[in-house]
């Protein structure tokens, strides 16, 4: 019984760190998992998943004691270590950063094709 616990615990503070760092607050871990998509490595998608699953498997008492234990508990140590290192603020930056660089870059390109059409136009340039 003290596995269905700690597995429940761990899919809590896992609940609790893809909302605080994603934003990802309603759901179950399963469908917090598939809300997550590619922000996060595969690798830790494949640990969250584990968990996912035994904890789908908590319910049958012959599959629970099938599972391996230290596996769910290594697994699970991966995900917090990879998602507790994620800085929200610094997502935050990247994100207004891109967008800026973006934007400038559309800026750059519609100056430059403007600048070609009145050169072909002959009204600058030789």
């Amino acid at each position: 019984m003290s596995e269905t616990g700690t597995l429940s615990a761990q899919s809590d503070h896992l609940k609790s760190l893809l909302d605080e760092k994603f934003g990802l607050a309603k759901g179950t871990l399963a469908q917090r998992l598939r809300r997550l998509g590619r922000r996060v490595p595969s690798r830790v998608r494949r640990d969250i998943a584990v968990l996912v699953e035994a904890e789908a498997n908590t319910g049958h008492p012959k599959l629970l004691r099938m599972q391996n234990h230290a596996a769910i508990a290594a697994a699970y140590a991966r995900a917090v270590a990879h998602l507790e290192r994620i800085d929200v603020a610094d997502r935050r930056r990247g994100k207004l950063l891109h967008l800026t660089a973006d934007l400038m870059m559309k800026v750059l390109v519609v100056i430059a094709l403007f600048l070609a059409v009145l050169y072909w136009r002959g009204f600058i340039g030789g």
